[in-house]
C-alpha cells in the first residue's frame, strides 16, 4: 500500500514539474499591482463612455467563448460603469449573426458593444491576440490593466481585481 502511495506521489510531482516547465502553472501577480500599459487607440472605443472596458475576442466555434459570453454580458448588465466590447472573429456575417442569436445577445444595451472582425486584423493585429477567448481590461484612460488568454473568472482572481481597479475613481 505504501508503494502505491509513493508511486502516486511521484507521478503527481512529475506532472506538476512538466506543467510548470510548460508554463501551464504560473503564479500571476494581482492585476491591481500591475502598472497600466499603453493600449492601441481604437476608433471602436470612441462610442464607449463607461470608465471601465472589458474587451473580449470570441468566435462561435469556440466552446469556451460561447460558455463564458453570457457571464460577461450579465456582468456588464449588473455593472453599468463597465462596457463589454465583444469582438467576433467569425469569417462571415451569417456566422456572426447566428452566434448573436444563439447567445440571445442584447442588441440595444447601452454598455454592450458587438464588433465583427472577419479579417481578424483587430483581434490578432492591433490587439496582438493569440487566440480566443482573450480578455482585456482597460481603465478610463484606456490603459491596459490586464490581458488574459483563455477562460476568465469575473468574481475573483486577477480579472476581478483588474475590473475593480478599472472602475475605481482615478
Amino acid at each position: 500500500m505504501a508503494t502505491r502511495a509513493l508511486i502516486a506521489l511521484g507521478l503527481a510531482l512529475l506532472l506538476g514539474a512538466v506543467l510548470w516547465g510548460a508554463g501551464m502553472l504560473r503564479w500571476t501577480p494581482p492585476a491591481a499591482a500591475m502598472p497600466p500599459q499603453p493600449f492601441p487607440a481604437l476608433a471602436e472605443l470612441n462610442a464607449v463612455t463607461q470608465p471601465a472596458v472589458l474587451l473580449t475576442t470570441w468566435a462561435s466555434w469556440c466552446g469556451v467563448c460561447m460558455a463564458e459570453l453570457p457571464k460577461k454580458i450579465a456582468y456588464a448588465q449588473a455593472h453599468p460603469n463597465v462596457a463589454l466590447v465583444a469582438v467576433n472573429i467569425d469569417t462571415t456575417p451569417r456566422q456572426h449573426l447566428a452566434a448573436l442569436q444563439k447567445l440571445s445577445a442584447p442588441r440595444n444595451a447601452p454598455n454592450v458593444f458587438w464588433l465583427h472582425d472577419p479579417s481578424r486584423t483587430l483581434a490578432f493585429g492591433t490587439l496582438q491576440g493569440t487566440g480566443v477567448p482573450e480578455s482585456f481590461v482597460l481603465n478610463a484612460q484606456r490603459q491596459l490593466l490586464l490581458k488574459q488568454s483563455g477562460p476568465v473568472n469575473l468574481a475573483f482572481g486577477p480579472m476581478a481585481a483588474a475590473l475593480a481597479a478599472a472602475m475605481a475613481k482615478p
